[in-house]
């Protein structure tokens, strides 16, 4: 393999690790709406501890997500 096929395969890689980066941020966006909704619907029944063990996530994680400005 010489160097510009070497390089052709590099920027191959760095395509597709950014593809899964992005597919990555938008899945964190949605979870971060889906918790938002959720708690906007019936904060009563949707508390953090009930969205954790939904989710997966530590209640902290939650928390954590549902106090940050982008969530407002």
């Amino acid at each position: 393999m010489n160097d510009a096929e070497r390089d052709v395969l590099i920027r191959k890689h760095f395509l597709e690790y950014g593809r899964v980066i992005e597919a990555g941020e938008k899945a964190k966006d949605a979870r971060l709406q889906l918790l938002v909704r959720l708690r906007a619907v019936d904060p009563d029944y949707y508390t953090q501890t009930r969205l954790a063990g939904l989710s997966g996530m530590s209640q902290q994680n939650v928390s954590y997500l549902l106090a940050k400005p982008s969530a407002a």
